[in-house]
């Protein structure tokens, strides 16, 4: 009889492709999760730099805005409780006067003023406001008692139509005549400062609010106007997050108009 020899079959890995096969993963898995990795990286980086720009824009506009609008000769820097601040005065309207009382005349507690009855409607005059003639210093806006006084009402005049009475308080008498018979009806003063990475903004005593944040260095400078040339204000900002540095360096022009 011949005997039938039956065929052998293999299945299954070695121990050296099992090997083989963990190895090759791992490596695959390190290559994977460092491309993940520098992806997530690139996204956090340019979010990042996304915001620090967007806030940045913000801080720099409000402020270029804001400034557009100053009492001319009225930007200061100053420090409050150690932090460094620009300062200026708003300007809410100007008009012409006809007359105020200047030494060596005697005080007067009313001056006649020269607009438009949609002029003055639509402006928001107020008790609290002050008036403003020829400001030649931030010494005259903040300190003087010549140049600044507080307003106490505003009434059409009979004189004519386009006359207005403007009352103080008390008598008042300005220390000079702008050269163009013009008054500045101003608000209360405003004020951006720089507190430890942070920008506020303050009006008169009021509660501070914030505008940008992630500040790391910061600097303020003011070119008072002179007679060829106005008052100019740089300010400058670098802003720092997650490794991401932006610097912004802007030139505002103050109108220097008496």
């Amino acid at each position: 009889m011949k005997a039938v020899k039956g065929n052998k079959s293999t299945s299954g890995f070695t121990l050296i492709e099992l090997v083989t096969a963990i190895v090759l993963l791992g490596i695959l898995s390190v290559g994977i999760s460092g491309v993940l990795n520098i992806g997530t990286q690139i996204y956090v980086d340019a979010t990042s730099r996304d915001q620090i720009i967007g806030t940045a824009r913000f801080a720099v506009e409000r402020l270029n805005r804001e400034l557009r609008t100053a009492l001319p000769n009225s930007v200061r820097t100053v420090y409050v409780d150690g932090n460094n601040c620009l300062e200026y005065t708003p300007i809410i309207t100007s008009f012409v006067y006809l007359d105020i009382p200047v030494a060596p005349e005697e005080a007067a507690k009313t001056i006649k003023l020269v607009g438009n009855e949609a002029d003055f409607t639509v402006i928001q005059i107020g008790s609290d406001n002050k008036v403003a003639v020829y400001p030649l210093r931030p010494q005259d806006v903040y300190l003087s008692t010549d140049k600044v006084f507080t307003l106490n009402s505003l009434l059409k005049s009979g004189a004519g139509d386009k006359q207005w009475d403007i009352s103080f308080l008390n008598d008042v008498l300005f220390r000079e005549d702008s050269p163009t018979n013009r008054l500045y009806f101003i608000d209360d003063a405003v004020r951006f400062c720089v507190e430890g990475r942070q920008l506020v903004r303050y009006v008169g005593a009021g509660d501070g609010v914030l505008m940008a944040d992630d500040i790391s260095t910061s600097e303020f400078t003011v070119d008072e106007a002179t007679l060829n040339r106005n008052s100019t204000v740089i300010f400058s900002f670098t802003f720092e997050r997650n490794l991401e540095l932006v610097t912004f360096s802007h030139e505002v022009q103050i109108p220097n108009v008496p």
